[in-house]
């Protein structure tokens, strides 16, 4: 006779929704993530070259000009080096505006997703009324996988398209 054992859930942060400003302080090791897409570094590259050419024509080219436009291309880099999502065993995590905000999966409700013109937007509603918005572009296979695994094991509601867009099986309990 085989003893069958429940499988653990990993233990979710003891706060459902969390900000927090460094990588290190997410509630778990981090299974996928996903940086700034390639069309995003390109375009804020370009406006941290031509924001400060009005500074440089106005200065006559002078060198605290060439240290202050420097210093805006230096931190732009920065900021589109770090990370936009982080999906853990028990948390999604997206970054906007330099802060984490990390929900537990325990506190995930739903999942939706609709049409966009980058796509598609998937949106993970929480129980207690907060979200979190991903764009297609951010759903690299890594990061799709990982949430494939958190909708099913936790039995998340859903729409078709959010179906379709994180390549889920169809199920009709479930599907909204």
């Amino acid at each position: 006779m085989s003893v069958v054992r429940p499988v653990p859930r990993p233990v979710p942060h003891p706060v459902p929704t969390v900000r927090c400003w460094r990588r290190r302080r997410l509630p778990g090791p981090v299974l996928a993530s996903h940086h700034v897409t390639a069309a995003e570094v390109v375009a804020w590259l370009v406006i941290a070259l031509v924001v400060p050419v009005p500074l440089l024509l106005w200065s006559g080219f002078a060198g605290w000009a060439w240290a202050v436009a420097a210093a805006v291309l230096v931190v732009t880099a920065g900021l589109l080096w770090a990370d936009r999502v982080a999906v853990g065993e028990g948390y999604v995590a997206v970054r906007r505006l330099l802060r984490w905000r990390v929900l537990a999966a325990d506190d995930l409700a739903r999942v939706t997703a609709r049409p966009s013109a980058h796509g598609g937007i998937v949106r993970l509603d929480c129980a207690n009324g907060g979200h979190l918005v991903l764009h297609r572009g951010e759903l690299e296979p890594g990061v799709e996988q990982a949430l494939q695994t958190l909708v099913e094991r936790d039995g998340l509601r859903r729409n078709a398209q959010a179906e379709q867009l994180l390549h889920l099986t169809h199920d009709e309990a479930r599907c909204r």
